[in-house]
């Protein structure tokens, strides 16, 4: 009996979602102002992004806000936060207020946001809205790299993986200095699909700096990084100088052997590249 009643429930939350999806912009704004959180939010969103009716960031924060006030028992209430901690970090609507940001950020992160824990570690490293604070940084950017709430979000926490590997790699923020965990970090962060953590363990495997010296692994992760956009394009020109450098030290099979397990991890890791 439990299983049926589990179903239909599960039923139940898709057709909802499915139904909310597809319903107009004066729909939702017909149940935003029933109340409905969720219309709410999705108002505003569209106010913001101009989506069946005319751009207007003023009525796009009010609905946000709103939708944070009403929704605080809403399943997707992380995302209401989240979207107003956005508005008044960007002055969206409303005068740029990063302590108040950081207000919203903060109850975003008691409820599992893997997103609003990077921006708040972020913040306290700072001292940006919040007073400068290395121990709470470390504490938000811990549980953002761990992506064990069930409302963590795996690119998150991924971007987070990558983030406590280069704190530990550089010894920033009260990290002590630690290229073996670094590179670990940067590890899970590339199994999570982070293609920015290929370019850094490209640097480890070419400097042997916390993993043994193995140029054809840096060739490997170097290949990956550039086969696919970087969230820092900047690093492009000097990672294809190094990819030149590591295949100098290779012979023409140790390359294409290096090639192979470089198309093998993008099918693995990364689905979407060629």
């Amino acid at each position: 009996m439990k299983e049926k009643y589990l179903i239909w429930i599960i039923i139940f939350l898709k057709l909802t979602v499915f139904s909310a999806i597809n319903m107009t912009f004066e729909e939702h704004l017909e149940e935003a102002k029933k109340g409905n959180s969720y219309s709410q939010w999705w108002t505003g969103y569209a106010y913001e992004n101009g989506l069946g009716v005319e751009k207007n960031y003023k009525e796009a924060f009010l609905w946000y806000r709103q939708a944070a006030e009403s929704g605080k028992n809403h399943p997707a209430v992380r995302m209401f936060y989240d979207r107003l901690g956005v508005c008044y970090e960007e002055g969206i609507g409303v005068p740029q207020s990063l302590k108040e940001a950081a207000k919203w950020y903060t109850l975003s992160a008691e409820k599992g946001s893997t997103a609003a824990q990077l921006k708040l570690s972020s913040m306290y490293f700072q001292g940006a809205g919040v007073p400068k604070d290395n121990e709470k940084g470390q504490k938000y950017l811990w549980m953002a790299a761990a992506g064990q709430h069930p409302n963590s979000d795996p690119r998150a926490t991924a971007v987070a993986q990558r983030i406590l590997g280069l704190k530990h790699y550089f010894g920033e923020n009260g990290f002590l200095q630690d290229y073996k965990f670094a590179a670990v970090c940067f590890w899970k962060a590339m199994k999570s699909g982070d293609v920015d953590a290929c370019a850094l363990l490209a640097m480890c495997y070419g400097s042997g700096n916390g993993v043994s010296k193995d140029m054809a692994l840096a060739y490997v992760f170097s290949n990956i990084a550039l086969s696919v956009k970087l969230e820092n394009e900047s690093a492009r020109e000097p990672l294809e100088e190094l990819r030149s450098d590591f295949m100098q030290e290779l012979t023409p099979a140790q390359i294409s052997a290096a090639q192979e397990v470089a198309r093998d991890y993008r099918k693995k890791y990364f689905s979407e590249s060629p």
